[in-house]
């Protein structure tokens, strides 16, 4: 089951790229419930960012930073650490945010996702409903 929650998350992020919203958050979401499900954190980090990459490709980056910000933490309490072959992607979806958006802002949001449970940042992502673009042309 561990190694599902990976490959959902790989899908997930195969989906993103192929524009496919919809398809992706449920692949993060699904293995974010398996890994609540197992009581295993290993992939949870990886699916929340994600979601939160999700959420930003769907125009709500304030409730993407929250999400960075728990996988994040996630991260350094429990790891794993980001491989350095995923340091890019998670590069593009910190430049992915919106130029607008002052560092006080973003240092509030930043706090406020790390100062969430994992159990309240799953139901974060399971909570937030994609809008009404679900297909992006393809980024491919």
């Amino acid at each position: 089951k561990v190694s599902e929650a990976g490959a959902l998350d790989a899908w997930g992020r195969i989906a993103l790229a192929q524009g496919d919203i919809s398809t992706a958050r449920q692949h993060f979401l699904d293995g974010l419930a398996l890994q609540q499900e197992m009581k295993d954190l290993r992939h949870t980090p990886s699916l929340l960012e994600g979601v939160a990459q999700q959420v930003i490709a769907s125009g709500r980056p304030h409730l993407a930073i929250r999400l960075l910000a728990v996988a994040a933490t996630l991260r350094d309490h429990i790891g794993p650490a980001r491989l350095e072959v995923d340091r890019a992607g998670y590069e593009r979806i910190l430049a992915s945010l919106p130029d607008p958006l002052d560092e006080a802002s973003f240092q509030a949001l930043w706090a406020e996702g790390c100062s969430l449970t994992t159990a309240e940042a799953i139901d974060l992502a399971a909570e937030i409903h994609p809008r009404h673009t679900d297909v992006l042309p393809n980024q491919g």
